[in-house]
């Protein structure tokens, strides 16, 4: 409902905004009528359309305006706008328009059908679920559909009908230029109507044609000219309403209900199918909870429920129950979480040797054992047993009659395996086994054309891994995997001489096949790298699969400090404006470098700008002699304490302070890496006129404590004492160097 003043050049205004604001209510559900009214009030913010409406507003009062109902429906693919003193063409019943659910009928009286798995074929008269299909041009324009527009074809399962080379299917849910289809006429003008007769050409040049030379109703795009096994016929999917009755009064400002949908009002005993359809196109899916909370309700009262529920995050909610791999690289790891531990809450194993984490990493077999980047990671049974496998069967490569009546081979043909061997006809007779198989497609989860792990000798890299005990493996000898490819099937872990037990105290989930989560944390556990475990199969091997558990950082309790400034941040929103601020510690959206001193003054502006307790620490005891390893010596000012060389022979006092030397650039503080004996620590030695000590390595390091000052079992106090000393913590005398 929205409230303008009754001048047809705003009304045509209102109507583009208002059909564009509505977009997202039209029904993916094709030949259903489905209705969504939204209540609106745009108001004077339609005079950018058409200057002249302005003169019917005065700023943003309304009040006593003349008033028009529009209602806006996607109403099996079509707008209705209904409405007083609007002068609003409607286009032709008859004419396809962009929305459409349509059949496609060809030269024989079947029609254009989608299966489960993409193919597309004619082989069927069916007028069903798997024919319809939305038509939509792809420039996304509304309306009619006019000769030489390029389209998408989307059917049921939501994939677009795709030209791939001479192939056709509906795999894919992309909208590229292999699923643009120019839609063609012969003869006419004006846009296509229902019943007219249609080319489809590809983007190669290529029309789809019907009935191929096998099977019987094989779609293909094979050749440039439009005859009949080219021509598909239009026929709309649903019946086509031409309009409804007026309203007679206008609405009030206090009329903000949404209408009830039309299955409301024409089916007093709804269904519970209805119900669930209801609930795909207004959520991410229906659950039995969900279908139970909808009984009883009218649709607009649960569409008004949901608005007025609390904002709930995606985010927060995702990133409660996201289990992410570690990272390699340390850095960006601790800035989203930290890993979690064998035994804690949601550890992840694994019963299959190899994941998608050692995609890229070195893989060695050898003595019948698999080590990736030199570790061991599982032992190969000869028998099989072992490792859950079945020993590879002898597969063959025999190629389709048409393929051998031209003289190729499945290997010839290796850049067609990737339709062949989807092919109903391919997987009945198994054609093609062993090149589908090594192409990664094989016709059964028990195909195993490999030659099999027992006595391979093999040094090369991971490239290609399907997370399951049995599941496809590629291997290369080249790291970038574009060469050299050995495949096989992902073997079990089996360590038999490892000697592992059992932990009955850990208790697990089976999250999906070969994948257990630890249900519970263990204050006790002697969980390593491996395990065993009884809950998919009796002493079945495991290996522990690190993954992050991310920091919290929602509205209620945003990231803070003792995250160790590594808060994960996001940009302000209208969502949490109220909520999203800088906390001490935590890094901006964006870093740059910056070269800096680190003197009193900056680990000053780390307490004051980032409330972290950041110092330099002095006092540590050294025991460790200054040779044979890096050292480091601070320069003594005698003015203020004992400067007395140390008494060194055989030239070792010269051997150090040529090495200080060479590190005068350092200034006062200066590592080096020197040969001499017998130095003993704390030594030191004289350097032209100045004087060096030998220090503890890590003497003057600046370190972050502001972890350290909730986890300091001797007190807070001890540790941000420091911030008002200097920023220099002294190690204590009493406490101990370990």
């Amino acid at each position: 409902v929205a409230s303008i003043a009754p001048r047809r050049a705003c009304a045509r205004s209102l109507l583009s905004e208002t059909i564009a604001f509505g977009m997202w209510a039209r029904s993916w559900k094709w030949g259903v009528p489905c209705a969504i009214a939204l209540s609106v009030v745009l108001g004077p913010t339609l005079a950018k359309h058409d200057p002249s409406c302005a003169a019917t507003r005065s700023g943003t009062d309304t009040a006593g305006l003349d008033s028009a109902l529009f209602q806006v429906r996607a109403l099996a693919s079509k707008i209705e706008v209904v409405g007083e003193g609007l002068d609003v063409d409607l286009e032709s019943p008859s004419a396809i328009q962009s929305g459409d659910s349509i059949y496609l009928k060809s030269h024989v009286g079947h029609f254009v059908t989608v299966m489960a798995d993409g193919r597309v074929h004619a082989e069927w008269n069916h007028r069903g679920e798997w024919e319809k299909i939305l038509i939509e041009r792809a420039d996304g324009a509304p309306g009619a559909i006019p000769p030489g527009t390029a389209v998408f074809l989307t059917s049921w399962n939501f994939k677009r009908i795709t030209v791939e080379g001479t192939a056709v299917h509906a795999k894919w849910d992309h909208r590229g230029e292999w699923q643009k289809l120019t839609i063609e006429r012969t003869g006419g003008e004006g846009p296509v109507l229902e019943g007219d007769e249609v080319f489809f050409k590809g983007w190669t040049g290529n029309y789809i044609d019907v009935n191929g030379p096998f099977p019987a109703g094989g779609i293909q795009a094979r050749w440039n000219h439009r005859g009949d096994w080219q021509g598909l016929t239009v026929e709309r999917t649903a019946a086509w309403k031409t309009g409804v009755e007026p309203q007679t009064q206008p609405p009030t400002e206090q009329q903000t209900e949404i209408p009830a949908f039309p299955s409301e009002l024409s089916d007093p005993l709804r269904r519970r199918e209805s119900d669930a359809r209801f609930l795909i196109q207004a959520t991410f899916g229906p659950t039995r909870s969900a279908l139970k909370e909808l009984e009883g309700q009218q649709y607009s009262a649960w569409i008004w429920n949901q608005i007025g529920r609390p904002i709930e995050s995606h985010r927060q909610y995702y990133r409660e129950r996201v289990n992410p791999r570690s990272s390699r690289d340390p850095t960006l790891e601790a800035k989203v979480g930290s890993a979690r531990t064998r035994c804690g809450y949601g550890s992840r194993w694994l019963s299959f040797a190899l994941s998608l984490g050692d995609l890229k990493k070195r893989i060695s077999v050898r003595d019948n054992e698999i080590l990736v980047e030199g570790v061991l990671r599982t032992e190969i049974d000869p028998a099989y047993v072992g490792n859950s496998i079945l020993a590879p069967g002898n597969c063959t490569d025999v190629p389709p009659p048409w393929w051998e009546r031209n003289g190729h081979t499945c290997q010839s043909k290796l850049t067609s395996m990737r339709w062949a061997c989807v092919d109903d006809y391919y997987v009945e007779r198994r054609l093609c086994q062993q090149s589908c198989f090594d192409t990664g497609f094989r016709y059964s989860s028990e195909d195993d054309c490999s030659r099999g792990w027992p006595s391979l000798n093999f040094d090369g890299y991971i490239c290609r891994v399907e997370e399951a005990i049995g599941g496809w493996v590629q291997l290369s000898e080249d790291s970038d995997c574009k060469t050299s490819f050995l495949v096989l099937v992902n073997p079990g872990i089996w360590l038999p001489s490892a000697g592992l037990s059992t932990d009955a105290a850990a208790q697990f989930h089976p999250l999906r096949a070969g994948v257990l989560v630890l249900t519970q944390a263990l204050s006790s556990c002697s969980l390593s790298d491996f395990m065993r475990s009884d809950t998919e199969a009796l002493g079945r091997f495991y290996k522990f699969d690190s993954r992050l558990e991310l920091v919290q950082n929602s509205l209620e309790a945003p990231a803070s400090s003792s995250t160790g400034g590594s808060c994960p941040a996001v940009p302000r929103t209208f969502l949490n404006e109220e909520n999203c601020r800088i906390l001490p510690g935590c890094a901006p959206l964006s870093i740059e470098n910056a070269l800096f001193f680190l003197n009193l003054s900056t680990l000053e502006l780390f307490h004051t700008v980032g409330g972290r307790y950041v110092y330099a620490i002095t006092g540590l005891r050294t025991t460790s002699s200054p040779c044979g390893l890096l050292s480091r010596w601070r320069r003594l000012d005698c003015t203020a304490e004992a400067c007395a060389e140390t008494s060194l022979g055989g030239g070792q006092a010269d051997a150090i302070a040529l090495g200080l030397q060479d590190e005068e650039e350092a200034g006062w503080l200066r590592d080096i890496d020197v040969e001499c004996q017998d130095v003993p620590p704390n030594a030191v030695v004289k350097v032209n006129t100045e004087i060096f000590q030998h220090v503890h390595l890590q003497e003057h390091n600046v370190y972050d404590f502001t972890d350290w000052v909730d986890s300091h079992p001797g007190g807070k106090t001890h540790i941000r004492k420091w911030a008002q000393r200097g920023f220099q913590l002294e190690f204590p005398e009493l406490h101990e160097m370990s």
